[in-house]
């Protein structure tokens, strides 16, 4: 499991006050982000030129309201590895420890030149294999 801790700033919410819908992947993303550096060969994945790791399906579902300075704590595991995909959980938990949103994104590995489908690299996947969920 890989953990980011972080708090709900302005930019973040809608006038009420409690977290627009479509920031809640955005706070995935930048955890995802810093997963991904966190890599212990430090090969940085998005500046790649050989390969891409798009999102090709991302999901939301919120239990719990998440408002302007709230601290959260995101967890993030690996779901399932493929051959040249992989699915990542993330859950956002409050400061009262309860899971206020969970988001479920699905990665490809693909080539940067034809943009097909390829293997996810070895380092990658035993990084993935690290945080698997059990």
């Amino acid at each position: 499991m890989f953990v980011y801790n972080t708090k709900i700033k302005f930019s973040n919410c809608d006038p009420a006050g409690v977290i627009y819908f479509a920031e809640v992947f955005n706070l995935a993303h930048e955890t995802y982000e810093l997963f991904l550096l966190n890599n212990k060969t430090k090969v940085d994945y998005f500046i790649s030129n050989e390969i891409a790791l798009p999102i090709i399906k991302a999901e939301s579902l919120f239990t719990s309201a998440i408002s302007l300075h709230d601290d959260i704590k995101i967890e993030l595991r690996v779901l399932e590895i493929r051959e040249s995909s992989y699915e990542i959980e993330y859950k956002i938990i409050g400061d009262d420890e309860r899971i206020k949103a969970k988001v479920k994104t699905v990665h490809v590995c693909i080539g940067k030149g034809d943009r097909s489908k390829v293997s996810i690299p070895p380092d990658l996947a035993m990084y993935l294999n690290e945080h698997l969920a059990e």
